[in-house]
């Protein structure tokens, strides 16, 4: 990867290798969301993290539960099937819906820990969760290396010092509005001694098209911050209403790719549309993690080639930690 400009493009799958929802995801946990399933005596930390209805409820913001109520109505009768897909059909959901996805990415970002004060009482507490730093994912016969494991891995060949990583042509795109890979990536390259004083700069930027969510420490997480955080982020109406310098970029980027490996993106006609799908298909790699044929022409449609489509099935389905122990990130796009 320093031979040759080399772009990663990351959909919301490549997170859900770590629990994060993806717009279905999303999608069908608001439409099962209980208002009945309140409990008044839930904890402070309970009632951000266990349900929407209880964060709503617990900061008082009523104007809201009227919103999202309306929306989970709207949702069991919708065949949207994504929720940033549901909100360009329906604008004016669009914002309980973004609070939601929002309060639904941000809460797998968090755990309720336990801790003992010093006078030996125990108490609830917040903290930041980091699953996606660990080697390895899932358990018994599905584990498997984490993916961006291997693509440090991948991106750190040939180099010898922290010097090397100067010719650096790897670039990241994400559609996700999670901090995964900004989270992981400099984290992974600074656990090598080697690389350990790494600096930022040198290291493979992330640009997110849809905008980004804020991950502070839990002493920052409040009502008005998840309301902040809401603001931040663009469905994909937003984003074609108005692109942003980020789609700008990522546009770029691809374009000027000598390879582009997509891993966990589904190949939606109107991500496609926004980031000129045409001009990088014939130079990329993708994987179908359930050999879905409806993603396998959305991929033959901007020239990705049969050999240069690695699919799972419904039955074996191909988790991308499992295609990048396999060279997913080596393979060379019409070999």
């Amino acid at each position: 990867m320093f031979l040759d400009p080399v772009v990663v493009l990351v959909g919301a799958g490549a997170s859900a290798e770590f629990g994060i929802p993806t717009g279905v995801g999303i999608y069908n946990d608001a439409k099962s969301e209980n208002e009945d399933s309140i409990r008044t005596s839930a904890g402070f930390e309970d009632r951000f993290l266990s349900s929407f209805w209880e964060f709503l409820r617990f900061n008082n913001l009523g104007q809201e539960q009227v919103k999202f109520r309306q929306l989970t109505r709207n949702l069991r009768e919708s065949h949207a099937y994504s929720i940033d897909l549901y909100a360009y059909y329906n604008p004016s959901d669009a914002n309980i819906a973004k609070l939601y996805t929002t309060w639904r990415i941000l809460k797998e970002h968090y755990s309720i820990q336990t801790q003992r004060d010093r006078w030996g009482d125990s108490r609830n507490i917040l903290a930041r969760s980091y699953r996606w730093r660990n080697p390895t994912v899932g358990i018994g016969e599905t584990i498997r290396n984490n993916w961006m494991g291997e693509l440090v891995n991948a991106m750190l060949a040939g180099a010898k010092d922290v010097e090397d990583l100067q010719r650096n042509n790897l670039s990241i795109v994400t559609f996700n509005y999670d901090a995964v890979v900004e989270e992981t990536v400099p984290w992974i390259v600074g656990r090598y001694e080697r690389f350990s004083d790494a600096p930022i700069e040198l290291l493979p930027p992330v640009v997110h098209v849809h905008g980004s969510l804020s991950c502070p420490e839990p002493i920052g997480v409040n009502p008005k911050f998840y309301a902040d955080q809401a603001a931040e982020i663009k469905f994909i109406s937003d984003t074609l209403d108005q692109p942003s310098v980020a789609v700008t970029e990522a546009k770029r980027l691809l374009t000027e790719a000598h390879r582009v490996y997509c891993v966990g993106f589904a190949f939606e006609q109107l991500n496609l549309e926004l980031l000129e799908g045409s001009k990088w298909g014939m130079k990329s790699v993708a994987l179908n993690y359930d050999g879905n044929v409806k993603v396998t022409n959305a991929m033959k449609r901007i020239g990705l080639r049969s050999s240069d489509i690695w699919s799972g099935t419904d039955t074996k389905p191909m988790a991308l930690g499992m295609a990048a122990s396999r060279g997913f990130f080596d393979a060379r796009p019409g070999q």
